[in-house]
């Protein structure tokens, strides 16, 4: 599939629910446009570590992966503090 010009390139994508169906099926459409991507979602933190290195070799973008649990508010604190990207 050919990358449209999107003006996105370069820019960061927090996709949340995004290791499977339409959060999955998003980050690689942001991914193909040259967006840097935050994925999150319910897995094992080696899992999606896994699913991050793959998205950055795939589409050569930065990427960081995190399971936070969104509900707490010291989760999110956290989560935004070792967000590195």
């Amino acid at each position: 599939m050919s990358t449209l010009q999107t003006g996105l390139k370069g820019k960061v994508a927090l996709i949340t629910g995004s290791t499977s169906g339409i959060g999955l099926a998003t980050a690689h459409v942001l991914a193909e446009q040259g967006c840097h991507i935050v994925l999150h979602g319910l897995m094992a933190q080696d899992e999606g570590q896994t699913l991050a290195t793959e998205f950055a070799t795939q589409y050569q973008i930065n990427t960081f992966f995190s399971n936070a649990d969104l509900r707490d508010a010291s989760c999110i604190h956290a989560f935004m503090e070792g967000l590195s990207i």
